[in-house]
């Protein structure tokens, strides 16, 4: 079964309005976290008014959760979709690692979003969001694994595993630098990752899987 997207606000859809709102949100709660950001903070770094917040959004809770969820639907696109491209090896866990830093350094909202829902925990308080996030890492798990399959010409089913570990891999480097971004710097930890998950996997007699 393929993870389906899902959208969250009560009107306006894909308005400009609603992205504007979308976007200051992200900056408010990744730089002062669920509780701390008000919808005076949002309404403000949007430029608009309450009457067009609660047009498109019930309450905070409501605003969070469509904030968390666009941002996830956005490196989906920007991070799997690229993915079921590649076939070989190293362009399998090149593509995997490059990707994840572009995305990062491109959507630097984005990634202190997610830094602070993470340290936070906000992300396992919502259900609703729990359940969207599970169902991309299962669609991440399995595009990675079908990537890997058509790489090391082995079943996908039993490379479930070495997909797990390199996305764990990947979120962990991202925790890390979210943390100490001076301290961490993501691009030169993504590539080491690269190196050492492409010589783990070429290894001869690697079975991949279980």
């Amino acid at each position: 079964m393929t993870y389906r997207p899902f959208s969250m606000g009560m009107k306006g859809g894909r308005s400009p309005t609603r992205r504007s709102i979308l976007e200051a949100a992200r900056e408010v709660f990744g730089e002062r976290g669920y509780h701390a950001a008000s919808i005076d903070d949002v309404t403000r770094a949007a430029g608009t008014t309450k009457g067009a917040m609660y047009w498109h959004f019930r309450d905070k809770r409501d605003l969070y959760l469509a904030a968390a969820l666009e941002a996830a639907d956005a490196y989906r696109r920007a991070v799997l979709e690229p993915l079921e491209g590649a076939s070989s090896l190293p362009q399998v866990v090149g593509s995997l690692f490059e990707l994840n830093a572009r995305f990062y350094a491109e959507n630097p909202k984005i990634a202190r979003f997610y830094s602070t829902m993470t340290f936070e925990g906000q992300i396992l308080s919502e259900s609703r969001l729990v359940r969207h996030v599970v169902g991309i890492y299962a669609e991440y798990r399995r595009v990675v694994a079908r990537a890997l399959s058509r790489a090391l010409r082995r079943p996908a089913g039993r490379l479930e595993n070495a997909a797990a570990s390199l996305i764990a891999l990947c979120d962990g480097l991202f925790i890390q630098h979210a943390a100490d971004p001076q301290g961490f710097p993501l691009e030169p930890a993504f590539k080491a990752a690269a190196e050492i998950a492409l010589d783990g996997l070429a290894r001869p007699g690697r079975k991949g899987g279980a």
